[in-house]
Order: structure tokens, then sequence, then C-alpha cells
């Protein structure tokens, strides 16, 4: 099995704002230098990079916000992070995805 080469997608800039809505998240939480993509790999998901662990740890997924966006550009879910790293912990993550599919 091979991965494919990423191909990144933007959000229009609703989707964005609704993005962060469906995680509980306010703007200052995103790391600015990585604005949020859709990454696809062979499944595609909507890729959050935040500031700090304490940010990753925060957000409260909201699954009748978060299936819309899914819905609309055909993701898996929801992939947010911090490059921000904790000793034995390594680099905190959180995936969300509302069970739609069938």
């Amino acid at each position: 099995m091979e991965q494919m080469a990423p191909r990144y997608t933007d959000l229009s800039p609703a989707d964005h704002r609704r993005a962060m809505v469906a995680i509980g998240l306010k703007a200052s939480g995103i790391l600015e230098e990585v604005q949020p993509n859709i990454v696809n790999t062979g499944n595609s998901f909507l890729v959050i990079a935040l500031r700090t662990q304490a940010d990753v740890k925060s957000i409260v997924p909201i699954n009748a916000e978060i299936a819309p966006v899914i819905e609309i550009y055909d993701l898996f879910g929801f992939y947010i992070f911090s490059l921000q790293t904790v000793k034995k912990v390594g680099m905190p993550v959180r995936a969300c995805s509302p069970a739609i599919r069938n």
C-alpha cells in the first residue's frame, strides 16, 4: 500500500468560520502560519493547527456543526493538532468525525 502525495484545498471563508464554530474554537487559537486546509493523501481530512496543547485540549466538537463541513468537502473528519510538544507525550492531536457515512 502506497500513500499518495498530499493535495491541499482551501476552505471558503464561510466554511472556515463554520469549522471553527464546529470545534468551539476562537480564531486566537489558530496557528497563524498554518491556515486550516483540507489535505488528501487518499482520504480527505480538514487539518487545523492550533497554537498550544491547551488549545487542542480545549476544543469541544459539535457533531451537528462538523457534519455539514464533512459533507460539503467529502471529508473523513477533522484532524486538530499543535506543534507544541510535551515531554514524554509528543505532539498533541485530536480527531473528530461524526458517524455520518453508511
